[in-house]
């Protein structure tokens, strides 16, 4: 990671998440981790599901396409999707 991203990205963060002063913000960020950590489980959970489904609709097809002929219309269309 270069340093003006590093940069960058700890400047966000510093700013979202300034250092902690009691254990009431550590308990706040805490719980808002948390929350957020729940949210990102169940969006990478739906991503996961689409990329397999995907994956599957890929390889389908290209199996389909290796068992047409190169210059037939149904290649040309099938290719032209994939």
């Amino acid at each position: 990671m270069s340093v003006v991203l590093f940069t960058i990205i700890n400047n966000i963060v510093s700013s979202q998440f300034p250092p902690l002063t009691s254990q009431e913000e550590r308990q706040r960020y805490k719980q808002i981790f948390n929350k957020e950590y729940v949210d990102y489980l169940k969006l990478k959970d739906c991503i996961d599901q689409v990329a397999d489904q995907n994956q599957k609709e890929s390889s389908a097809l290209s199996e389909r396409l290796d068992a047409v002929a190169k210059h037939s219309e149904e290649y040309k269309v099938g290719a032209h999707h994939f």
